[in-house]
């Protein structure tokens, strides 16, 4: 009998709120989500290994910048897997 290998691939989004630090007038959206494709799939599958359908990471407190005015932000994410799929 011959050994096979599944692969098994999650698919979901990736949610990301800007908690603090944008200038006043800055007009990028607080709140934002991902596709997983867009943020980079093997990275989405990676960043949620050992998670299975209906499940998230639980809230990530993260420090960057903001693309649109350029300051230093605090945002909080958190990737949720909504699919799998068998190659």
């Amino acid at each position: 009998m011959e050994a096979t290998s599944e692969t098994v691939t999650r698919r979901g989004f990736v949610v990301e709120e800007g908690i603090s630090g944008c200038a006043d007038g800055c007009t990028f959206p607080r709140f934002w989500v991902l596709a997983s494709d867009a943020y980079g799939q093997e990275t989405f599958h990676d960043l949620t290994a050992g998670l299975t359908v209906r499940q998230h990471s639980g809230w990530e407190v993260l420090n960057g910048i903001c693309p649109r005015c350029d300051c230093e932000i605090v945002y909080r994410r958190m990737f949720v897997v909504s699919e799998e799929a068998v190659d």
